[in-house]
């Protein structure tokens, strides 16, 4: 018997701030809207709106419920939970990178997260990675994309636990066969995602942008 994990991932190709996004600010929390109103970057403003619109339309598709019945809030490590009232409660996790939002919705504890495949700062590895991810990293003969599969793993997993990139992080080796948890990672025109929790039924929902105007602007 499996866990079901929904994931929903959203590419953004615009990168542009217009009239349209201003009227989705109402939808988002306060907190976001705040860090929204700081950035200076089209592009920064995007993700960081819809990552929390995806998020949203995400936990109304799993729990049937109404929008205004959802609060997303974060505990003093920074992971987010979900607030909805009379329904069962979820877990959820979220990121977003280059052209990617991506949000995982679960009744089990979860982490996701997507990085835009640049050059890998191999020069890392040493103080990221521990003795059987460096042993893989080596011995791989694609570097970047070895190195993008461990990262988000150990984001992934940081993220469903709820500590952060903090203390030393090379403990939590994930190529490491005692390792407990389930990881699943795809690679998506040049951004690599993955999500961590135990042993999963996945389902992928690709949303559009005009899916997520149409969803919010309807109500």
């Amino acid at each position: 018997w499996l866990i079901r994990m929904d994931i929903y991932y959203y590419r953004n190709k615009k990168h542009d701030w217009g009239q349209a996004e201003e009227c989705l600010l109402p939808y988002i929390s306060e907190e976001r809207r705040k860090k929204i109103a700081y950035m200076r970057r089209d592009s920064d403003k995007e993700l960081s709106l819809y990552v929390e619109l995806l998020c949203r339309y995400g936990v109304v598709q799993r729990l049937n419920c109404k929008p205004e019945n959802i609060g997303i809030g974060k505990t003093n490590a920074g992971k987010p939970y979900v607030v909805a009232a009379g329904a069962n409660p979820v877990e959820i996790s979220l990121s977003h990178s280059g052209e990617y939002v991506v949000c995982a919705v679960s009744s089990t504890q979860v982490g996701i997260d997507v990085e835009e495949m640049k050059e890998p700062p191999l020069e890392i590895a040493d103080i990221a990675f521990g003795v059987v991810e460096k042993a893989y990293l080596k011995e791989a003969a694609d570097k970047r994309e070895a190195f993008y599969t461990l990262w988000t793993r150990k984001e992934a997993l940081l993220k469903k636990i709820g500590c952060g990139l903090v203390g030393d992080v090379t403990r939590l080796d994930v190529m490491d066969t005692n390792c407990q948890d389930y990881f699943y990672s795809m690679e998506k025109l040049n951004h690599m995602i993955t999500v961590c929790g135990i042993e999963e039924e996945l389902h992928f929902y690709e949303v559009t942008p005009s899916a997520i105007r149409d969803f919010f602007g309807a109500l």
